[in-house]
């Protein structure tokens, strides 16, 4: 079984539990996800399954999408629910919170919060946090792309005061930091009460599968929690992978579509059993010095390769 299947991950277990939760569900080692989100956090999470995982580092997830409710007059710790409130503000009028929103779209500096998993002399930030320690990452750059209000309960008297907006960004942006910046914008403080990804690069959350749809298939109930348990006296009895593996199949998504914007390079079957054995053909027409190409035989993808001053190379070999 090989081919990235997006999870629609829910609110509370980590990216890595996940990892591990599908590791154990088809009994395949090799899986990683492309991108971590927050226990908070909901939304795609792409993971690569098998062979794939080796693609994991050329994906093109530079654009993202989410939507996000932002609690204002509540700062804390950690920019989300899971941290203490360490600063309140005033409730604000939102008549202006549009013009605010598009305030921020273009290119932004931003620091990676300290409760992050940004390294510092290689650990993460958020190890330095939870011993007492905030470090703020080096700035970056980041790009905005959109913003769009989606809420507001300016007039509805609503407790907290809550704004919600969709933000279409970078790669490497951090919604929480985002929001902080808004509600800073709009006169008060704020953190973020939810937040949702609904694409990363060619992955959109229409293309998911949840947690709940896979414990049905794998154990008949849609109790995730209980199905996916650590504790095994509350783990749920597992259906045979045999009985229900071909149920997530179709939700898989193969390399070659993935990739299928890059120019491909079509092979023969002699250039197919060399491609494999790690001789890179030559790049299909029109590619030049320094662009990237993918190597087809029979519609399956082998290998990613790039041209470089000494000549063509691979990047990955896909085994069969």
């Amino acid at each position: 079984m090989r081919g990235f299947l997006v999870l629609d991950k829910p609110a509370g277990p980590t990216s890595h539990d996940l990892v591990g939760i599908l590791r154990s569900l088809i009994g395949v080692r090799r899986v990683g996800h492309t991108g971590t989100l927050d226990p908070f956090a909901t939304g795609v999470l792409p993971l690569a399954i098998g062979g794939v995982t080796r693609l994991i580092q050329f994906l093109d997830e530079e654009h993202k999408v989410y939507q996000a409710e932002l609690v204002l007059g509540e700062a804390t710790e950690t920019g989300d629910p899971e941290g203490e409130v360490v600063e309140t503000g005033p409730r604000v009028p939102l008549e202006q919170a549009e013009a605010v929103l598009q305030s921020f779209v273009g290119k932004l500096t931003q620091r990676p919060p300290p409760y992050s998993a940004v390294k510092h002399k290689g650990r993460p930030l958020y190890a330095y946090a939870r011993e007492g320690t905030l470090i703020h990452g080096e700035p970056r750059q980041i790009q905005v792309h959109s913003m769009r209000l989606l809420h507001d309960d300016s007039s509805s008297g609503e407790e907290p005061q809550v704004l919600r907006f969709e933000v279409a960004c970078s790669r490497g942006t951090y919604v929480r930091v985002l929001g902080g910046d808004i509600a800073k914008a709009l006169g008060t403080v704020g953190h973020l009460r939810s937040l949702r990804r609904l694409a990363s690069g060619p992955f959109q959350i229409e293309q998911s599968v949840d947690l709940p749809t896979l414990a049905e298939w794998a154990c008949g109930t849609r109790d995730w929690a209980s199905a996916f348990a650590r504790d095994r006296d509350v783990r749920m009895p597992r259906v045979p992978k045999e009985e229900w593996l071909h149920r997530l199949e179709p939700s898989l998504q193969a390399p070659e579509s993935i990739f299928s914007s890059w120019p491909v390079k079509a092979c023969s079957e002699l250039e197919a059993k060399r491609t494999l054995q790690g001789v890179c053909p030559v790049p299909p027409a029109g590619v030049e010095l320094g662009e990237r190409y993918r190597v087809v035989h029979q519609d399956r993808l082998l290998a990613l390769a790039h041209v470089l001053p000494r000549g063509p190379r691979l990047l990955r070999v896909l085994k069969p």
